[in-house]
Parts: structure tokens; C-alpha cells; sequence
């Protein structure tokens, strides 16, 4: 590589009288494009991945539905597999009700749970005395603490002159707070013992896993040899995985019509440089320079520059990460639950943040390069042009 052949023409396009203000747009174009692309995707990965976090938390990372057709021998037996794998799993019978509050009524999702099996960190610190109702839930039904809520099951029922939904009475004994509307809004946690005496029954119907790990190593172990359906947390929440990945696509879609935007300012400012330069082009062909590599350094020229504005652009957007994330900053509105911008860039995030500039640069770059040379084949009718 030629440095000094570099080194010229990059003073020329930045320092010269006639430099070329249309063509340092559209590289500090290509700066933007990639500082603001990994920055934006390393704000938004904090941001959805705080969200799945938080989800993962109160659902897990997947877990065994337990077959009708298992009796509470089989579920003993599965339960005792596992222990032996040292996996830690959480017992549950879920079930759908409503919950009775004086004159309001609600659907609610309850959540049966086994605290002699394990307990998940999210209810730690809960009074399992009673009732644990989502926030959302708790307000809506107007309860305090202490009071006594009725809970219905419209699939159970007892005969007393007719057929009435079995109900029993609990105490609200704590709230939930799990940043996650859709469970603050319709979900209650009590000890198993409670929903088994509603159902009158000792089964489970679900066994949850909150460590990846261990699913995978159930997943493998058992699925097939016990004929047992294994649903991850990505298979129960295909919407928000497709929604997340949209947001990801639909902001990539963005920056590359913003970047083809930079790229008509790059051919035009490209075409106009060339031109300018035909001559230089020409001292460097009569000192002993072959056409060929005047060509290939002119086009090797257009590479660097633009692959050195994108590096810095990357630099500068790690630089810019890198203070958020450890000032915390906390600027975030209150209504958002994130109060601090959360950050995380994965391999992947950079190579789209350097790629999507970088190819769209070389594409049009290379038209501009091709343009210049289909229309100045001949050295010599340059000179002749020129004198």
C-alpha cells in the first residue's frame, strides 16, 4: 500500500482550498451511521433484555407439563428423577378462577406453589400466609391487607340442591410488583395446599425450571423417555419474541435507508473528487506509476477512508456505551421501569453496526470508481485534454 499516495489525497479532500464539502458529509455521514447504530442497538438490547430478565423471573426458563393421564405416583417418581439430577424445579398447579372482592369481581390466574420443593427468588420474601396478588390485580379489587377474598372456580363444583362453583375464602396477605403488566394485572401466588383443597385433588400440573441449564439438561434426559412436553419461555411468549425481533429489523431497515441516503452523497461527492483529481492522477502516471496502480490505489483510497470514519464511529459509540453504563445515568421518565438506561451489545450488534455502513460505502463507492474509469480509459487523452 502506497501511504504517501494516501496520505495526499486525504489532505486534499480536508485541507485543500478546493476540498470537497459534499464528499466530508458523507463520510462523517458514515461516522453517524455506525456510532448511532451500535448505540441505539446497545441501548435497545439493555432495554429488551430487561424486559425478558424480568419475564424469565416470574415464568422461568421453561417447564414440564404434566400429563393428565400421570398419577400422583408418576408425579412423585418424576419429581424424585429430577431431584437425584440435583435440578432445582418448582411444583405448581395452575389454574384459572375468579376472585371475589364484596361486589367486584375478576379473573385471575393462580399459581399453586409447592414451597416444600423450592421456592423461586421472586418469592423469597412474600408472606405466604395468605394470598399474593399482582399489584394491578390488588387495585382493581380495591383490597387491603388482611382482607378476606373469595376465590370461585367455575370448572369445580359441589352439589347442594343444585350444582354451585366450589369457592373457598383466603386472607390478601401480599402484593406483587413484577414490572410486567400482564402479570400484575391477572396473577395471585398461594401455597399448593389451598388449590388442592379447592380442586380436591394432590396433583400438579406444571413443574418449572428458572435455571437454563438445568431445562436443557431435563429436555435431553427426559423428553423423549418419559413422553414428556417440555415448553420453553420462548415458545410461550412467541408475540413478544416476534415483537422484539421486529423492533430489531425495523430499526436495521431505518439505518440503511438512512444510510443509502449517505450513499448518494458518497457517489456524488466521489464523482466530483475524481474528477478533480484527474490530473494528480495523470503526475503520478508520468513519474513511473502504471495505470493499474494508480487505479487500484485510487479505489483501495475510497476503502480506507471509509472504513476509517466507520472504526471511529464504533470507537466513539463503545466510548459513549461505556460512560452510560457506568455513570447510571438516571434520566428515564418515572413511568418507565427502567430508571436507568440499560445497556448490552453483543458480537452480533457490532457486525451489523460496522456492515450496513461499510457495504452500502463500498457498493457505491465502487459505482463511482467504475463511472470515473469507463469514462477515462486513456491517460494520454487526458494530457492532451489538459494541454
Amino acid at each position: 500500500m502506497n501511504l504517501p499516495f494516501l496520505k495526499y489525497f486525504l489532505v486534499y479532500i480536508f485541507k485543500s482550498k478546493t476540498r470537497q464539502k459534499l464528499l466530508s458529509l458523507a463520510i462523517f455521514g458514515l461516522f453517524i451511521s455506525s456510532f448511532s447504530l451500535l448505540v441505539l442497538q446497545g441501548i435497545m438490547g439493555g432495554l429488551q433484555k430487561g424486559v425478558i430478565s424480568r419475564s424469565k423471573a416470574i415464568y422461568g426458563q421453561g417447564f414440564i407439563k404434566v400429563p393428565d393421564s400421570f398419577s400422583i405416583h408418576d408425579t412423585k417418581f418424576l419429581l424424585g428423577k429430577l431431584k437425584e439430577d440435583n435440578l432445582k424445579v418448582s411444583s405448581e398447579y395452575e389454574i384459572e378462577l375468579l376472585i371475589k372482592n364484596g361486589d367486584i369481581l375478576k379473573p385471575i390466574i393462580l399459581h399453586g406453589l409447592d414451597f416444600d420443593v423450592f421456592r423461586a427468588d421472586y418469592l423469597k420474601e412474600k408472606d405466604f400466609s395468605g394470598i399474593i396478588l399482582g399489584a394491578d390485580l390488588a387495585s382493581s379489587l380495591k383490597s387491603f391487607f388482611e382482607d378476606q377474598l373469595i376465590l370461585i372456580s367455575p370448572s369445580h363444583s359441589d352439589f347442594l340442591i343444585t350444582e354451585i362453583p366450589r369457592q373457598s375464602s383466603i386472607k390478601f396477605s401480599d402484593i406483587m410488583i413484577s414490572d410486567l403488566q400482564e402479570v400484575d394485572r391477572a396473577h395471585g401466588w398461594v401455597d399448593i395446599k389451598f388449590v388442592q383443597n379447592l380442586i380436591r385433588s394432590h396433583q400438579i400440573n406444571k413443574i418449572l425450571f428458572y435455571d437454563k441449564d438445568s431445562f436443557e439438561f431435563a429436555k435431553s434426559k427426559y423428553e423423549k423417555s418419559l413422553d414428556l412436553k417440555f415448553i420453553s419461555w420462548e415458545s410461550q411468549h412467541k408475540s413478544l419474541v416476534w415483537a422484539l425481533q421486529l423492533e430489531t429489523t425495523v430499526m436495521i431497515i431505518l439505518f440503511v435507508a438512512m444510510s443509502l441516503l449517505v450513499a448518494i452523497c458518497i457517489t456524488s461527492g466521489f464523482m466530483i473528487f475524481f474528477d478533480k483529481v484527474k490530473t494528480d492522477l495523470i503526475s503520478f502516471w508520468v513519474i513511473g506509476m502504471s495505470k493499474d496502480s494508480v487505479m487500484k490505489l485510487l479505489f483501495i483510497f475510497t476503502q480506507v477512508l471509509s472504513l476509517g470514519f466507520i472504526l471511529l464511529g464504533l470507537l466513539i459509540g463503545f466510548g459513549v456505551l461505556k460512560a452510560i453504563d457506568s455513570k447510571s445515568l438516571g434520566f428515564m421518565p418515572d413511568i418507565f421501569v427502567e430508571q436507568n438506561i440499560p445497556i448490552s451489545v453483543n458480537f452480533a450488534d457490532i457486525l451489523i453496526a460496522f456492515f450496513v455502513p461499510y457495504i452500502i460505502s463500498t457498493l457505491f463507492s465502487y459505482y463511482s470508481f467504475v463511472t470515473f474509469k469507463s469514462e477515462n480509459t486513456s491517460f494520454l487523452k487526458l494530457i492532451r485534454s489538459v494541454s
